[in-house]
């Protein structure tokens, strides 16, 4: 369950923040990230493994480097639909042909959640 995963992960970093465990927080969550970045949880670093990365992929008082990216597809049954007839956005999803016949993961944590939030 995503909530025992990188949401968990950290709320468990928060709750030790004044006696931190870890040294390196790796994850695949930019909302959750910043939110550690406001709750003063992490420390800047600044890589030098990292010079070659754009500066829009971190930020800009070096507490997070972005070195990685993830595809949304929207996948379907092509037995049921023709391809001019899949949605070309998730907006589309929420016109009422598509009530009852898509499924999304939840989107209160996780990748999902980022998605959403995007």
């Amino acid at each position: 369950m995503e909530t025992s995963k990188t949401t968990g992960l950290v709320n468990r970093l928060i709750a030790e923040k004044n006696r931190p465990r870890a040294d390196v927080f790796w994850n695949s969550e930019v909302g959750r990230t910043l939110v550690l970045k406001d709750k003063g949880v992490l420390a800047p670093y600044r890589s030098p493994a990292a010079q070659d990365i754009p500066a829009q992929f971190k930020d800009r008082e070096d507490y997070w480097t972005g070195f990685a990216a993830r595809a949304r597809v929207l996948i379907y049954n092509t037995e049921l639909l023709e391809a001019s007839e899949v949605p070309q956005s998730i907006f589309q999803l929420t016109q009422p042909q598509w009530k009852g016949k898509v499924a999304l993961a939840y989107p209160l944590f996780g990748t999902t959640a980022t998605h959403v939030a995007a």
